[in-house]
């Protein structure tokens, strides 16, 4: 069984990563960056299914906000979730 459910969140745990990594390059423009985790949520919507897709990014948005910082410029918790980037974040569900 434990097997079995580790061979579900491996996929979307990876991606997360790559999503981590990805949101720390960025271009410092203004309260918003730009940053390469724009590029990472497309990709995943494209080559992951749904189910992956969503999983990640919710498991994005909970390590984001229990403090681990996989936001922009190593960012995390609620005030990045809810502050002005909050947009961006919540939307990302629905790209996927």
């Amino acid at each position: 069984m434990f097997k079995k459910i580790f061979s579900k969140l491996s996929l979307p745990i990876s991606l997360v990563v790559f999503m981590a990594l990805s949101s720390q390059a960025t271009i410092p423009i203004g309260p918003i960056p730009i940053t390469g985790q724009t590029l990472a949520v497309g990709l995943i919507a494209s080559l992951a299914s749904l189910p992956v897709g969503l999983l990640t990014i919710a498991f994005y948005i909970l390590f984001g906000a229990i403090g681990i910082p996989v936001f922009a410029n190593a960012h995390a918790g609620l005030g990045v979730i809810f502050g002005l980037s909050g947009g961006y974040i919540w939307g990302f569900s629905s790209i996927c």
